[in-house]
């Protein structure tokens, strides 16, 4: 097991700390809730006490930092095993020191409540949050990483989980795999869409991002490198214009983020990459569409084709009204010029044949989800020919 000096002290610090959180949690000012009669010492006195203590969490803290950057250090350099027993005690040793910093937020909150600030408990409470956040990740990287069918190295507790990747399928298809979630601003306008409400400014900010800089950057030296006959971009959700006469309908959809969109039409099209097509989801109802259309009766501004698959186990209801009229009221006024056509009778799922000349989309429709062994059929079926930039649908003869 790797030992170092900053672990040691790491240790030493935490036991100190939670052995002042003992000898605290038996004091009277931090019992007010429960018998708010009884007395306390002197105000400066009880604040000198809580200030010591939240001292020594910072100290703590500080050092298990230390050693984790140690840890980190010596890993790259070849110098430490990746040891999954030293992982978890790192990663122990930061809830044991959290647990004892919930006492301490307490005994600052309630010295807030008699109007006495307390020193270091700003820099206490960001320590904390980046703890909190740090733990949080820790498992939902792992539960991803877990759930989902990838091969990737499994996730290192306290480092940055890169999930987006390219993957070659020979020289047929660059699948550009991206990150929609971990580098993205945090929803416009509190992540609320309406059919009939127009956006809010926030959402307008050039500067919000939904992959981020360092991604951003890597999608555009990953096309530019492409060669091969079609270049898929996989998004967890749907990248096409689905705004409705100026209204957000979905602020998690790149719809709330439409600079980072315009961004990344920009990249596409400049790196010229031979056939771009976007393969997304998550918005519980198939879409066939063509991103940066502006005209509905030609292909002006198209860029690539887009196909979001119908929802698997989410029914597509909430969409059905008034949402869904809005949709297709929009779309037939010529008002969402992207959008080439929708599906939401059922659930299913979207299943792709691809050669150098053609890509074949077909939506998948199961006759009813509660049962395993129900009927599927084909609802819809698209084809997009090479070079053409261009959404046909081949199952009642119409095209875009």
């Amino acid at each position: 097991m790797f030992e170092s000096l900053e672990l040691s002290i790491a240790r030493a610090c935490i036991s100190r700390f939670e052995k002042l959180a003992d000898d605290q949690s038996t004091r009277a000012d931090l019992r007010l809730e429960i018998e708010p009669q009884r007395e306390v010492s002197s105000a400066a006195q009880e604040r000198s006490d809580c200030e010591e203590f939240l001292a020594n969490g910072i100290k703590a803290f500080v050092w298990l930092e230390r050693c984790e950057a140690a840890f980190v250090e010596g890993a790259s350099q070849g110098i430490v095993d990746i040891e999954p027993e030293l992982e978890a005690l790192i990663e122990s040793l930061y809830s044991s020191w959290l647990g004892t910093s919930s006492l301490a937020e307490r005994w600052v909150a309630l010295l807030g409540q008699r109007g006495l600030k307390v020193a270091g408990a700003d820099e206490f409470r960001s320590a904390c949050e980046r703890v909190r956040d740090w733990l949080d990740r820790d498992a939902a990287y792992k539960a991803w990483w877990e759930h989902m069918p990838v091969r990737l190295a499994p996730p290192q507790p306290g480092r940055e989980f890169r999930m987006y990747r390219r993957f070659a399928v020979g020289s047929l298809v660059d699948l550009v795999l991206l990150d929609t979630r971990q580098y993205r601003s945090s929803q416009a306008c509190d992540g609320r869409g309406s059919p009939f409400t127009p956006a809010c400014p926030e959402v307008n900010d050039a500067g919000r991002t939904m992959l981020g800089a360092g991604q951003e950057a890597w999608v555009a030296d990953t096309l530019e490198r492409s060669t091969a006959a079609w270049t898929a971009l996989a998004s967890d959700v749907l990248f096409s214009d689905l705004t409705y006469d100026g209204a957000v309908l979905g602020y998690d959809q790149w719809d709330g983020y439409p600079a980072a969109r315009a961004r990344l039409l920009e990249t596409i099209r400049s790196s010229d990459v031979a056939n771009a097509v976007v393969l997304s989801g998550d918005t519980h109802f198939g879409v066939a569409a063509m991103p940066g259309r502006t005209d509905r009766s030609s292909s002006a501004g198209t860029v690539a084709v887009e196909f979001t698959a119908p929802s698997i186990t989410t029914p597509p209801g909430p969409y059905r009204s008034p949402m869904r009229w809005a949709i297709r009221s929009a779309i037939s006024k010529g008002w969402m010029p992207e959008i080439i056509d929708t599906y939401f009778d059922r659930r299913g799922w979207a299943k792709h044949t691809i050669t150098p000349d053609t890509w074949t989309t077909e939506f998948r429709a199961v006759q009813t989800a509660t049962r395993p062994r129900s009927s599927a059929t084909t609802a819809r079926t698209y084809r997009v020919r090479a070079g053409s930039r261009t959404v046909e649908r081949l199952d009642d003869g119409a095209s875009s």
